[in-house]
């Protein structure tokens, strides 16, 4: 968004008349700090407001943050076949820049390799850690 204008207009379009059309589990509307109020958010929209090189929670979902129960900010209905799209597209734009073969072999690469063991996966990841700390306390 680029001006106060641009905002407005941005409430007209039809995903914002119906949410369910929209993507992404939480929404915000970034913008300079006082060019738009939390007021004029819509419904389940939040706020981040800039300052210099700081970015303000102004209203909304406090990102990094774990709540139980309903969240009044997740939008529940969400357009997945949307999200998917843009997934797709974005993967597309991979394999053009790369080329079909590398792609592929990227994606035979990764989809191939077996899961790892959660048990197995935190038994080394805690050996990890034991290591740095052993490092650190000698």
């Amino acid at each position: 968004m680029a001006s106060r204008s641009d905002f407005l207009a941005d409430r007209k379009k039809p995903f914002r008349a119906e949410p369910s059309k929209g993507l992404g589990l939480y929404r915000y509307y970034m913008a300079p700090k006082g060019l738009l109020r939390a007021s004029e958010m819509p419904a389940g929209w939040g706020l981040l407001e800039v300052s210099g090189r700081r970015v303000f929670l102004t209203s909304g979902h406090e990102p990094k943050t774990w709540h139980q129960g309903h969240n009044p900010w997740a939008f529940e209905r969400r357009f997945h076949e949307g999200e998917m799209q843009m997934m797709l597209s974005a993967m597309a734009r991979i394999k053009v820049r790369v080329g079909a073969a590398e792609f592929h072999s990227m994606l035979q690469q990764r989809l191939m390799q077996p899961a790892p063991q959660p048990s197995t996966r935190a038994a080394e990841t805690a050996a990890a850690w034991a290591a740095v700390l052993a490092e650190k306390a000698a």
